[in-house]
């Protein structure tokens, strides 16, 4: 799970949000699906990429730990 927040933080400020912004939005992001520090949520930060990479990462916190290590590992039969 660590590795995901910091590809997540990471990912986020790559694609404009503060760096304190990234790190919150990853950590909500991963653990209750998303609670956000700007007013407007996401929609506050106007970039669909940002939104792309949340949907991609809450998409992946909501699937068991040992799929993602079976997809990652390269070990799907």
């Amino acid at each position: 799970m660590k590795t995901l927040t910091l590809t997540l933080t990471i990912l986020l400020f790559s694609a404009g949000m503060t760096f304190f912004d990234s790190l919150l939005h990853a950590l909500t992001t991963l653990a209750a699906g998303g609670f956000s520090p700007n007013p407007q949520s996401i929609m506050g930060y106007n970039s669909p990429t940002i939104e792309w990479i949340l949907i991609i990462f809450m998409t992946m916190a909501g699937a068991s730990f040992p799929l993602q290590f079976k997809i990652f590992s390269g070990d799907i039969q």
